[in-house]
């Protein structure tokens, strides 16, 4: 029903009738979802049968949808498949070149994915404008992967964009992506971790009983990471965690969005506990600090949109979490093994956090002697500066800042109309996905471009999330345009 529902829709043939003027007599955003879906499936009984475009092979095959196998392979970006030219092709970025090339066989995607890039202009122009001053600054450098990965990156957001933005069943599609990725990632990681005479049984009791975090990263994620490395010298970092913390919880986040929406998602809360403590044992504090605010986020949309409540009662809820914030912060001074080792780690005490700080004010150093063009590249104890605006100005010069800058801001206006939106005009989302678990989505890029490594450019992981926000966000422009008197 749900796939020929989305087919109708796309046709134009399933009109849902305009309610932005019922809001006021219905009260809630439940009632109007309520209504719509009842408009809904009077629409597909209504529709001639024929009225769906056909499927195509990956929608019919959902398991081989470009989206469904780059989600399943997310986690797993520190296998790298082949070394061409300096740059490394990790085993996800296979799955973005299938969906380039079957992308040719769907037209739909492709006019998705420009009508992706025309209407989120404001961020897509400035940031391809950046990274080809990007390119050219560092060409010559020992650093040009780090413009090469970004000119991939970008096109895959692009291309996972347009699959997402026309896809014909988009709640399906999006529930077994995230459940791919996380299923992927356990069963995956369980497998090789048994070859190398370890499990998540024992990784989950070293932690839990000994706090042994050394063990968690350096021999359990270190060896499941190195199993396929020949080569000392290719080693795969510990640090590489990171991008697998970010990978799941995008997982986490895809497949609660495709939840069911008239009733509570016991699955996915089940889930999301389960995640929330692997991010715990990953121990990556960015990944830990989006993660707390994307929950604290989605609960707080969800208060907004289904209850409305008055401001004495959300005066009470923002006293009961800070109640809840107090009795977190009293935990940590219990003693636990595994809650001391955390505590160290957030204490923001060690050498990653110092590192930081001293990265920081040598970037500004170089940037005052050249703040117009740039010093070109340059690495401090060996690794670059850590955040993107620092480093786009410090790299190349004020054009490059500004151009990033633009991007960034542009992407933050985006996501707050879309919080607005959401919350002020529920009738506005004509979707059937959890407008909350969408508006989690750009957190991470958002945050971990100030923190991460590669001189703060966004990683796969956080492009994918892109992709899915802002392609879901074109769909559900797409469809509001099929209905007579909306405004997308």
């Amino acid at each position: 029903m749900r796939g020929r529902l989305d087919g109708a829709e796309l046709a134009g043939k399933a009109r849902i009738p305009h309610t932005r003027g019922d809001t006021s007599q219905v009260g809630t955003a439940g009632k109007v979802r309520s209504m719509q879906a009842g408009q809904e499936q009077a629409a597909a009984r209504d529709a001639p049968q024929g009225a769906a475009p056909r499927e195509s092979l990956t929608e019919r095959l959902l398991l081989l949808h470009p989206v469904v196998v780059l989600f399943a392979l997310l986690s797993f970006e520190w296998f790298t498949v082949v070394k061409a030219g300096g740059f490394a092709v990790r085993l996800p970025y296979l799955a973005v070149l299938a969906g380039l090339v079957l992308a040719g066989f769907v037209p739909r995607v492709v006019m998705a994915g420009v009508g992706l890039s025309v209407r989120w202009a404001p961020f897509v122009l400035p940031y391809a404008l950046y990274i080809m001053i990007l390119y050219l600054v560092l060409q010559a450098s020992e650093a040009r992967g780090i413009a090469v990965r970004q000119i991939f990156f970008f096109g895959s957001f692009l291309i996972i964009g347009g699959w997402v933005a026309a896809a014909q069943d988009l709640r399906r599609l999006l529930r077994w992506a995230g459940a791919a990725c996380l299923i992927a990632f356990f069963v995956g990681t369980e497998v090789i971790a048994r070859d190398i005479g370890s499990s998540w049984a024992e990784a989950v009791v070293r932690f839990t009983t000994q706090g042994d975090l050394d063990f968690v990263f350096y021999d359990f994620f270190r060896g499941i990471f190195n199993v396929h490395v020949a080569d000392s010298g290719d080693l795969v970092k510990a640090s590489q965690k990171n991008a697998v913390a970010v990978a799941v919880l995008i997982g986490l986040m895809t497949f609660r969005a495709a939840g069911a929406t008239d009733r509570r998602d016991v699955i996915g809360v089940v889930i999301t506990l389960l995640v929330m403590f692997v991010l715990l044992m990953l121990n990556s504090r960015s990944v830990l600090l989006v993660a707390v605010f994307g929950l604290g986020l989605v609960g707080g949309l969800h208060v907004l949109r289904d209850w409305r409540p008055s401001p004495a009662w959300a005066f009470g809820v923002i006293f009961l979490l800070l109640i809840a914030a107090a009795g977190v912060t009293a935990l940590f001074y219990t003693h636990n093994a595994a809650i001391d080792a955390l505590g160290a780690r957030l204490a923001f005490e060690d050498d990653s956090a110092t590192s930081r700080l001293q990265q920081y004010s040598w970037a500004l150093n170089r940037i005052e002697d050249h703040i117009l063009w740039g010093s070109g590249y340059a690495e401090i104890d060996g690794q670059p500066v850590h955040n993107l605006m620092l480093g786009a100005l410090m790299h190349a010069g004020l054009p490059a800042f500004a151009l990033v800058t633009i991007a960034y801001v542009s992407l933050v206006a985006f996501w707050l109309g879309f919080l607005r939106r959401i919350v002020r005009e529920p009738e506005w989302w004509v979707l059937p996905l959890r407008p909350e678990w969408i508006a989690a989505l750009p957190i991470s890029p958002l945050v971990r471009v100030w923190l991460s490594g590669d001189a703060g450019h966004p990683g796969l992981q956080e492009w994918i999330a892109l992709a899915v926000f802002l392609g879901v966000l074109q769909a559900n422009a797409m469809r509001r345009a099929e209905s007579p008197g909306s405004d997308p």
